[in-house]
């Protein structure tokens, strides 16, 4: 379910949370726990979270949403053996979007990455 792929953690499905909101939906846990096992088995890498979000109407609020929402994997990774360390957590909002500003693009721009720091 995550593997290393370059300067990246990659995941088989994304990490879902509640609307609106920085909690972690119960069904993105296992991917969770692939990526904490690629990082205690990969221990020299160190790792940013990063968060992204589709457009929003407040980017203020897009930017502490997409912070809180990194924060919250980092914290999940923290507690599953993960040393604190080698991790940092970045709020990107929707400056970074992958996909164009249409419903199916807006979906794949809400995400969380695993970029490995040199």
């Amino acid at each position: 379910m995550a593997w290393v792929s370059g300067c990246a953690i990659l995941i088989a499905k994304p990490i879902y949370f509640d609307i609106e909101k920085d909690r972690i939906k119960q069904e993105s846990l296992p991917v969770l726990d692939a990526v904490a096992a690629v990082l205690i088995r990969e221990a020299r890498f160190n790792v940013e979270v990063r968060g992204h979000l589709s457009r929003l109407r407040d980017p203020s609020y897009g930017r502490k949403l997409s912070d809180l929402r990194a924060r919250a994997v980092m914290a999940y990774l923290i507690k599953n053996g993960v040393d604190p360390k080698r991790l940092r957590a970045k709020g990107y909002e929707d400056s970074v979007p992958i996909e164009p500003d249409t419903e199916e693009g807006r979906l794949k721009n809400r995400r969380i990455e695993f970029f490995i720091l040199p």
